[in-house]
């Protein structure tokens, strides 16, 4: 088994969502999740910083379909040195005007999961 380096709590928002994403859409969220818990260096095309914000990006593609979640690593100021991260939302990407209200909402959620500790 490989050792993960990272662990992630997940919110119920972004749960709910990845039980009704296709069996074929979970799997490749799965992989990626893997990449980003057992690999210290993660690809832009996995893991990106959102300009201008908090928040990283986890980018998912499959055929066309570009789904994006949106995580924040709670015990360091770079994903890349975090050992911790909260799963926030997700969504597939249909502009880039979306991002925008995407953001806002994981703002709402980082909030709720920071006042529930």
């Amino acid at each position: 088994m490989i050792e993960r380096i990272r662990e992630a709590t997940y919110t119920k928002e972004f749960d709910e969502y990845y039980q009704n994403l296709p069996l074929k859409v979970r799997e490749k969220y799965d992989y990626v999740f893997e990449i980003m818990f057992t690999k210290y260096v993660v690809s832009t095309k996995f893991v990106k910083r959102l300009e201008k914000t908090e928040f990283y990006e986890m980018r998912v593609s499959l055929g066309n379909n570009q789904y994006r979640t949106v995580l924040f690593a709670i015990d360091a100021d770079s994903f890349i040195e975090c050992k911790r991260m909260v799963i926030l939302n997700s969504f597939m990407e249909k502009s880039s005007n979306q991002f925008r209200a995407e953001i806002k909402k994981a703002e709402k959620l980082l909030k709720e999961w920071e006042d529930s500790l």
